[in-house]
């Protein structure tokens, strides 16, 4: 053999080795139930909104409607975060996993996990807002209330299991408070017939005034469906406070107390909208 054979051969023993280390694939001798790389685990399960009825039906093991699928799944997701950190491909993954444990409707400790964790990769990775969106929002609206109702009162989880709660309701309740409607009144504002406390351009009588808050019905509908002890606590009340701030013509004073009393998560989902 040449020598410039010989070395395009050493350069093609490297490089599959290194594929085989990398994405864990088989050589000629394993078995064909080698473990794969998490990047390629996670190609082999499409999103349920995506996947034929009958080829999820005919494939149990490759889809994620099945309980124990999701639990593998999860445990893949745990794994590449500790390797690789919060990335987009774990935002990615937590989606999956998420219509998996929707279309599941089971409503239990691991759907609470799965979402909780989602919603805290979400609020680390840029540029996941619709995904931490949706997290809040089916976590909110319809796990918390199905857990509480399907779990027995004997279960010792329970009340672990929603310990976080009240956070998650914060959170969802600031995004919703803070994001002010896309559109504003048509109807312009009366001009006031008192003499001007400062100069007024000749647009001010004539344009309505965009709200600094986002949709008043849906924030009192969000915040009349939760229970009452978690209406009650500390963190949803202080997201309301946020709101009553904001709906009187923003108190600066007001809102710079409550501003310094928030903690990075908080601060990091009104920024976002």
């Amino acid at each position: 053999m040449s020598g410039g054979r010989r070395a395009q051969s050493a350069v093609a023993s490297v490089t599959t080795a290194d594929r085989r280390a990398r994405f864990g694939a088989p050589s000629s001798s394993s078995s064909t139930g080698s473990t794969l790389d998490a990047l390629d685990w996670f190609d082999r399960y499409s999103l349920v909104s995506k996947q034929l009825g009958a080829d999820a039906d005919n494939n149990p093991r490759h889809s994620l409607k099945v309980r124990s699928v999701q639990e593998e799944f999860y445990a893949k997701i745990l794994e590449e975060e500790a390797k690789m950190g919060r990335t987009e491909k774990v935002v990615a993954a937590f989606r999956k996993l998420r219509e998996g444990v929707t279309s599941s409707n089971i409503h239990d400790e691991f759907a609470i996990k799965v979402y909780e964790h989602s919603v805290d990769v979400c609020l680390d990775v840029d540029d996941s807002t619709g995904e931490l969106i949706k997290s809040l929002a089916q976590l909110i609206g319809t796990i918390y209330p199905g857990a509480e109702a399907h779990i027995p009162e004997t279960n010792p989880d329970k009340n672990h299991s929603l310990t976080r709660r009240s956070e998650m309701s914060k959170l969802y309740l600031l995004y919703v408070i803070s994001t002010p409607p896309t559109q504003v009144p048509t109807e312009p504002r009366r001009p006031s017939t008192a003499p001007p406390s400062r100069p007024q351009s000749a647009r001010d009588p004539q344009l309505p005034r965009r709200p600094l808050h986002g949709d008043i019905n849906e924030i009192m509908k969000i915040y009349r469906a939760l229970p009452t002890h978690i209406r009650e606590t500390e963190d949803v009340q202080f997201a309301m406070d946020i709101f009553w701030v904001l709906r009187s013509d923003l108190d600066y004073v007001r809102f710079g107390m409550l501003w310094r009393k928030m903690g990075t998560r908080e601060k990091t989902i009104m920024k976002i909208v």
